[in-house]
């Protein structure tokens, strides 16, 4: 009897023992369930944050220019007291609302960020068939764009007396855009969009005092006339 109750006992101690280190021995082999969820990353596109175009291959893009020019037509005025007129960009947009391929895109299409390498421009330096300044190139999906905005940051002007003044636009003003058709659907295609503005007549003068109003006279893409238009 002494030695079964001794050998249980022993056997007490013994289960006692496995009791206490068993966790010691048995750590779990598995990561934190944060660290097991997929990350979501963000692509950019050329130069910009955000581009569709820059998760497609070379056949599904297209190269697109933007410029700024001042053929000075539709207007009788030659003259300003302006001797200068810088206008400066802080955004351009182009709105896809279907690839060339059919992917889905988010409801109501997506607005695709320009390359803004030069976005001040000397305005007055283009009046009257000075040629045409690119503000920007950008590579863009193969697809149908509807709508072109671009952001006015500020516009500057040197006086009659040499002074660089800064000349007011109305908040609503500060947004140009363009609704027009636009079908990039040719693989190597170099689009460039020129935007006809009009410098003296979106500038209106009371005495001292300046006012811009963008007035945006015609649309133009690779040498042709899309539409004319005038921003009021």
């Amino acid at each position: 009897m002494r030695n079964i109750l001794i050998g249980l006992l022993i056997g007490l101690i013994l289960a006692a023992g496995i009791t206490i280190y068993l966790p010691k021995f048995f750590v779990p082999n598995s990561s934190p369930a944060s660290q097991l969820k997929p990350t979501n990353t963000i692509t950019s596109g050329a130069g910009t944050d955000q581009n569709y175009a820059h998760s497609l291959s070379n056949n599904q893009i297209v190269s697109f220019s933007l410029g700024i020019a001042d053929s000075a037509l539709g207007t009788t005025l030659t003259t300003s007291d302006l001797s200068s007129l810088q206008i400066t960009l802080s955004k351009a947009e182009a709105h896809l609302v279907q690839t060339n391929d059919k992917l889905p895109l988010p409801l109501g299409g997506r607005w695709e960020i320009l390359n803004l390498t030069r976005p001040s421009i000397e305005l007055f330096a283009l009046r009257g068939g000075g040629g045409m300044a690119e503000v920007g190139r950008t590579n863009l999906a193969l697809g149908s764009y509807d709508n072109l905005k671009l952001t006015i940051s500020g516009i500057k002007g040197r006086d009659s007396t040499g002074q660089i003044i800064d000349i007011p636009i109305d908040q609503a003003d500060r947004v140009i855009e363009i609704k027009q058709s636009l079908l990039w659907n040719q693989i190597g295609q170099d689009i460039q969009l020129v935007l006809d503005l009009d410098s003296l007549s979106s500038i209106t003068q009371s005495g001292t005092n300046y006012q811009f109003k963008p007035i945006i006279r015609r649309l133009i893409q690779n040498d042709q006339v899309l539409t004319g238009i005038s921003k009021q």
